[in-house]
């Protein structure tokens, strides 16, 4: 995906974000959460796994990201139903 999408953040920034969003002393997770799951965010990940495959570090980015996007769709899902019900 790195190599398709100029935009995309790859996988070591988002899982860099994973680690941060489950901070709680960090206290901007709403604000990232918006961040990871807009334009070349966690969803434009493709869940190859080819990343954690090839991680220096042996770490699994993969599981991160998919920890990513399921926040952004519990997220966007929520959004829906405060906008429907008020």
């Amino acid at each position: 995906m790195v190599a398709w999408n100029s935009e995309y953040l790859g996988p070591a920034a988002l899982n860099r974000a994973w680690s941060l969003q489950n901070d709680s002393r960090d206290g901007r997770q709403a604000e990232r959460l918006q961040a990871v799951s807009s334009t070349g965010g966690c969803l434009q990940c493709h869940s190859q796994a080819g990343c954690a495959t090839y991680c220096p570090n042996e770490l699994n980015p993969t599981a991160s990201i998919a920890g990513l996007k399921r926040l952004a769709t519990v997220g966007f899902l929520q959004k829906k139903y405060r906008d429907r019900h008020g």
